[in-house]
């Protein structure tokens, strides 16, 4: 299923990676802006965005995940002349994941002690892996891009848009706001797209009770809701 049904089948459609980058761009934004709006001491408030960051640590990790195990090795093989290329974006996957190192202790620690102190390093730490994300898409998007569209099949690049939903926990709770933070950023065609291809699973709890939890979730964190 493509999200543009008059594309040329036989091209991958990279928009469809271009829909989790939305998702990442939009939510890693505003996170370090959520954890310093905590007033210190705020134990709830602090395990609650605490929750939501580690929700999207995880995204972001199963994103990664699903290019390092998959798109590079196959980019390697296919364009070999575009080495330096793919050592650049597996160094900036190195650093996004050295980010997400530093900030699991600390995001755990501050969820609860809830202390001012903690929440200005988690700030600190999240506003540093935003500005490695945002270059590291920015690259992808004008650089690897291209080499998808002259390397791989349409089978080759489903693969990997397929590998990264299969490395998140099976917790429904994480579950619903990943499906909430891809449609909150996907315009309709888009957000039909992912929608269609979530398992029978996902369409059903998103429809009995996801929709509805995440609109709440989205309150409590002060952001926009599907």
């Amino acid at each position: 299923m493509r999200i543009d049904p008059n594309g040329p089948e036989d091209e991958p459609e990279v928009r469809q990676m271009v829909v989790i980058h939305k998702a990442l761009r939009k939510q890693f934004a505003l996170l370090s802006g959520q954890v310093r709006a905590v007033a210190d001491g705020d134990r709830a408030r602090a395990a609650a965005v605490a929750d939501h960051v580690r929700s999207l640590l995880l995204f972001l990790h199963a994103h990664h995940h699903s290019e390092d195990e998959v798109l590079w090795p196959l980019l390697q093989q296919r364009a070999p002349l575009e080495e330096a290329l793919i050592r650049e974006m597996e160094a900036q996957h190195g650093a996004v994941d050295a980010g997400i190192r530093k900030l699991t202790p600390l995001v755990a620690a501050w969820a609860e002690r809830a202390d001012r102190a903690t929440a200005s390093d988690i700030a600190v730490e999240l506003a540093a892996l935003t500005a490695h994300l945002d270059e590291h898409l920015d690259a992808e998007e004008e650089k690897v891009f291209p080499l998808v569209l002259d390397h791989l099949s349409v089978a080759e690049w489903e693969s990997v848009v397929a590998e990264g939903p299969k490395q998140m926990p099976s917790s429904p709770r994480i579950g619903m706001v990943t499906i909430g933070v891809v449609l909150d950023a996907a315009d309709p065609a888009e957000g039909d797209w992912f929608f269609r291809n979530l398992p029978a699973k996902g369409k059903i709890a998103w429809r009995v009770f996801g929709r509805s939890y995440y609109r709440r979730y989205s309150a409590r964190l002060g952001t926009a809701a599907v």
